[in-house]
Formats: C-alpha cells, structure tokens, sequence
C-alpha cells in the first residue's frame, strides 16, 4: 500500500522548506510513500527548496503552469503513484505521528474512501487583538478545524468535512472526481475563492463512500501577518458569499436587474452598521457585521457576472 503526500505550492519557499522539514523529522509509515510537490509557476526559491530535500525525503517535483490550486491539485493527481493520496498545504507543520496516523487509518477501514484530521491555526508574530478575541468566530477563516466528537462514518449528511490541508482521499475514488478549476485560491479580482476540496469530497460522498476522522493526525497552520488583517477577512468572505450564490446560479437562480439593484442597497445598509458598529470598539458586534457586508457584496458580484455572461448569444437563464 503505497501513500503519496501531495503539496501544493506558489511561492512559499520559507513556508514549504519549514513544512518540508517537519516531514523529514515525522516518523515515517511502515510502508512505501512518496511527496508529490506541484509547484504552481513560482517564480521565488521554490526549485532551490525542492532540490535542497531530496536527499532527506522521497521527493519528486512538479510543474504545473496553470495558476490556481485546484489545477496544482489535478497535476499532482496524475503525478502521484499511490493508493492514497493525502493532501497537505506548504505553510502548515505536521505532527510527529501524521504519517503512521494515516497509515494506521487507512489499515483499520479499508471501506473508507476519505480521511481528515485537526487544522490547528498558529499565527508568526503577535496577531490583532480582535484576532485573538474573535478567533472562534474567524477559525474556518484560517482554515482550523477541530471535531471533538465526530459522528463516525463521514458521509452525505455531515456537516463538517475534512479541509484540504489535511486530508487524504483514496486513489480509486480520487481519480474520479478531481478538482473544479472554478474553485479554490487562484487569481481573482474580487476577493478569495476556497471550496475546491469540500465539493470532491461532497461528490465522493453522493456516490456512496464515506469517510474517517483520525483525531491523531494533526498538523499547525502557520498565519502570516499579511492574513492577520480586516482586509484578508473581507475578501475571504466576499468568496465566501460569491460560491454559496454560485450554487444557486449554477441551478438556473440568477438576480434580475431589479433584484441586483435591491440587494446592492442591502450591500450598501449592512456597510454602514458595520461603520457604525465599529464606534463601540466591541469587536463582537462589527466583527459580523463585516462578515455580513463582505457575505452580501460576495452574492451580488457572483449575481452580476451571471447576468453579465447570460448576455451572450445563445444563453438560457432562468432569473429570479
């Protein structure tokens, strides 16, 4: 049973030679494994820190030109040999036993087609107060993740499914749903798109397979300060509200002019209690209305591109 650790990365060479490192200090699984590296067209020290880990690690490099993780992901998809492939990030750490974790996973539910384990955000440097007193309210922000009494087998009706920077996926089922290009970080105007990994693992799921949380097989998420930030926040949540109107879009559900025009009121009101609330200094009444403001800008852009593209010859949407 051959495993493959999948890492995407663009321009990260300090966060992917930390994370390289704490892989060569993990206990290494009992069977054959490998670390598949895509790198996304960097254009910084990325090469120089692949080259620097071969002899410390089975590595092998990648190149994919295309900008965007989900197409990183795809690469790395058809680069990998194993019979799973778990999912890191370039800027998390791993723990000492992340690998013999998933190795035992996969051994004790040979059933299971997916497999997810803790993301514990951890900030460099001394992080914004509001940061520390709303992190239970940004934590999926930063992609942190902690099920304390998980609901065995992950499945169809889960409401918390693994994140992509730690999670493993069986080849089989892997092979078969890959990535949507649409979704995940990649360039875009308007704010952060995200998502890519939770619509695989939806899918994988709609067809039947299930999966396993491994309490055991935690890795730390490192925030840089350029993600300590209100306006990282914001254009998270933009993303945020772009994806959940996108999938009523994608249904046929797109906002008429009329419709756009009442809810870039709405976007315009919730900015203003969000000014407004900012005069209290309690973070815990405009830190939502920040999230609510972004939420609904998010929606009306996703609305405004759709009604944009339904203008062109041959299109058929229904509007709402």
């Amino acid at each position: 049973m051959k495993q493959s650790v999948v890492v995407p990365t663009r321009n990260r060479a300090a966060s992917l030679a930390r994370m390289l490192a704490s892989l060569a200090d993990a206990e290494p699984p009992r069977a054959t494994w490998e670390i598949v590296v895509v790198d996304n067209g960097s254009d910084d020290d990325t090469q120089h820190v692949i080259d620097r880990f071969r002899d410390r690690l089975p590595l092998r490099g990648v190149l994919e030109p295309r900008a965007g993780v989900s197409h990183a992901r795809n690469a790395g998809i058809a680069a990998a040999a194993g019979n799973y492939l778990i999912w890191t990030d370039d800027d998390v750490t791993v723990c000492r036993n992340w690998l013999r974790s998933y190795e035992s996973g996969f051994e004790a539910n040979p059933r299971a087609a997916f497999f997810g384990g803790p993301i514990r955000p951890r900030f460099v440097g001394e992080p914004p107060s509001w940061v520390l007193e709303q992190l239970p309210f940004v934590t999926s922000a930063y992609a942190g993740l902690e099920v304390m009494t998980p609901v065995l087998p992950l499945d169809a009706l889960s409401k918390q499914l693994p994140f992509g920077a730690n999670m493993a996926v069986r080849a089989a089922e892997q092979r078969q749903h890959l990535f949507d290009p649409g979704l995940g970080r990649q360039p875009w105007r308007h704010g952060i798109l995200s998502g890519e990994e939770t619509s695989v693992l939806k899918r994988i799921a709609a067809a039947g397979g299930t999966g396993v949380w491994l309490p055991d097989a935690g890795v730390d998420h490192w925030i840089e300060p350029d993600r300590q930030t209100l306006d990282y926040l914001h254009r998270y949540w933009v993303g945020m509200g772009y994806l959940a109107a996108l999938r009523g879009i994608q249904n046929g559900r797109i906002a008429d002019a009329r419709a756009q025009r009442r809810l870039s009121r709405r976007v315009a009101w919730k900015r203003s209690l969000y000014w407004m609330a900012r005069t209290t200094g309690r973070s815990d009444w405009w830190m939502p209305a920040l999230r609510r403001n972004a939420v609904l800008r998010g929606r009306l852009l996703a609305h405004s591109d759709a009604h944009a593209a339904r203008q062109a010859p041959g299109a058929s949407v229904t509007t709402t």
